[in-house]
């Protein structure tokens, strides 16, 4: 994978991480009112890594990471790990 595509992608499984666990927070206590709002941004979040980063994750993870979100977050890590070893030093 060239450079700049590389780092385009670390760069975006770290926003989708940074932005899973602002979420974490309002979806574990799972009650009030914006938790079905949670739940929706979080559905797009790993709607999202599915698309950018098709060789990340399978359609099986995806669907797991639904309704799991340290599985999801497992699979961002490993995917900025893969990520960053691939960067040439």
């Amino acid at each position: 994978m060239e450079k700049a595509k590389r780092q385009e992608r670390l760069e975006s499984a770290e926003e989708i991480r940074f932005a899973a666990l602002y979420l974490q927070e309002r979806l574990m206590r799972g009650d009030g009112a914006g938790f079905p709002e949670a739940r929706r941004e979080y559905g797009q979040l790993v709607e999202r890594f599915l698309r950018d980063h098709p060789d990340a994750i399978t359609e099986r993870q995806g669907r797991n990471a639904l309704e799991d979100l340290e599985y999801f977050l497992v699979l961002v890590e490993g995917a900025i790990q893969a990520y960053r070893r691939e960067s040439p030093s």
